[in-house]
């Protein structure tokens, strides 16, 4: 049976309002979270983010976060490419406060 069109633009919408979040676990790991999902009556899905959901605060973000973020939007800021112990040098060997170009 064919999928008509307008089911086609309902999927497009309904994607495009979600995340896309992939994890390859091993086959014995993914093993023992299916069988832990089945055993707590949850999809694999829900009992993932279920148990993920827990550990991730819900936070707002500070003045400082969403001034950094309204620089990104116009244009500003640093692109960085490099690995992230470089990062993590770079980030450490600036005093407080000093950005470097």
């Amino acid at each position: 049976m064919a999928v008509s069109d307008a089911h086609k633009r309902a999927s497009v919408k309904y994607n495009a309002s979600k995340d896309n979040i992939m994890l390859r676990p091993s086959k014995e790991d993914g093993a023992r979270i299916r069988k832990a999902a089945a055993d707590a009556g949850k999809s694999v899905q829900r009992y993932c983010l279920d148990i993920l959901l827990k550990s991730v605060p819900d936070e707002t973000p500070n003045a400082d976060t969403l001034e950094a973020f309204e620089e990104l939007d116009n244009g500003g800021g640093e692109h960085f490419s490099g690995t992230a112990e470089e990062l993590f040098k770079k980030i450490l060997s600036e005093p407080d406060g000093e950005e470097t170009a």
